[in-house]
C-alpha cells in the first residue's frame, strides 16, 4: 500500500517538472500543455513594455506607472527564477520519491534528501516572499507563495511517514503536492501583463 501512495506522489510532483533539452524525461500532454501555458504567461507578462503607458500630463502619474511596470518586470524575472529552482528541486523530489519506493535507497538517504529539498525551498520561499509584485499581480504572488509553501508541507509529511511508517502521511503529502500543483495553476491564470 505504500508504494501506491509514493506512485502517486512521485506523479503529482511530476506534474510540476520541467523539461530542458538535458533532460531524457518524455513529457505527457498534459505536463506539455502546462509548460506552455506558463510560457505563455510569463511571456505575455514581460511583453508590455513601459511604451503601453499612455503618456499624460501628471508626470506624477507617468513616473508611477514606470515605476510598476519596472516593479513588474523585476518581480517577473525573479519568479521565473524561483520557478526553474522550484521545478528543479520536485523533479528531484519525485526521482528519490520513486526510487524510495523501488528500494533502490535506503530510509536514510531517501531523508537525508528530503531534508535537503526541505531546505532548498524554504530558502526559495524567502526569496520569493522578498520579491515584490506589482498590484496587478498580488494573487499571482500569493498563489505561487502557496504552492511552495504546500510542496513544504508534502515533504515534511513525507518525512513524517518514513519515521512514524504510517501510509496515512503519504496520502497526506500527495494530496498537498496536488494542492501545490493547483496553487501553479492558478499563479498562471493570475499573471497579468507588465502594464
Amino acid at each position: 500500500m505504500k508504494k501506491i501512495f509514493l506512485l502517486l506522489l512521485i506523479f503529482f510532483s511530476a506534474c510540476n517538472l520541467s523539461s530542458t533539452e538535458e533532460e531524457e524525461k518524455v513529457l505527457t500532454p498534459e505536463e506539455i500543455e502546462f509548460y506552455e501555458k506558463v510560457d505563455k504567461a510569463v511571456k505575455k507578462t514581460l511583453s508590455e513594455e513601459t511604451t503601453t503607458t499612455k503618456p499624460t500630463n501628471d508626470n506624477n502619474l507617468n513616473e508611477s506607472s514606470i515605476n510598476q511596470v519596472s516593479l513588474c518586470i523585476t518581480w517577473v524575472n525573479a519568479t521565473k527564477g524561483t520557478l526553474g529552482i522550484y521545478q528543479s528541486t520536485q523533479k528531484f523530489f519525485s526521482d528519490d520519491t520513486y526510487d524510495y519506493a523501488y528500494g533502490y535507497i535506503t530510509d536514510y538517504s531517501f531523508t537525508r534528501n528530503l531534508n535537503s529539498y526541505l531546505n532548498q525551498l524554504v530558502v526559495i520561499k524567502n526569496n520569493q516572499n522578498s520579491f515584490k509584485p506589482n498590484e496587478q499581480n498580488l494573487k499571482s504572488h500569493k498563489h505561487i507563495l502557496e504552492a511552495i509553501d504546500k510542496s513544504i508541507s508534502a515533504i515534511q509529511y513525507t518525512l513524517l511517514a518514513i519515521e512514524l511508517n504510517r501510509d496515512s502521511y503519504f496520502v497526506q503529502a500527495t494530496e498537498l503536492q496536488q494542492e501545490a500543483n493547483q496553487s501553479l495553476l492558478r499563479f498562471t491564470n493570475q499573471l497579468k501583463n507588465c502594464k
